[in-house]
């Protein structure tokens, strides 16, 4: 669940990658990873532009790391919650 929502957090802030959905999902995190990396690096750069191509409004990098790093906390804490 939380290797697909990176990747759809992701097409959110501009950036995009190919994974082998029958792949062990821990075997595609280093991809997702950079990829997310690559995506941060072209928007601060402006390689990737703040409007997409349709004209929907992409996330900002603060944004996304908030979003992405929020996600995996709940499920840190939801983990957490059900070890008491």
């Amino acid at each position: 669940h939380v290797r697909d929502v990176d990747k759809a957090y992701l097409g959110s802030l501009g950036g995009s990658v190919k994974i082998d959905k029958a792949a062990e999902p821990i075997a595609t995190l280093p991809a997702i990873r950079q990829a997310i990396l690559d995506a941060i690096a072209g928007r601060l750069s402006g390689d990737i532009p703040a409007e997409g191509a349709r004209g929907g409004h992409r996330w900002a990098p603060r944004y996304f790391v908030r979003r992405l790093a929020w996600h995996e906390l709940d499920h840190a804490w939801e983990i957490e919650d059900k070890a008491e």
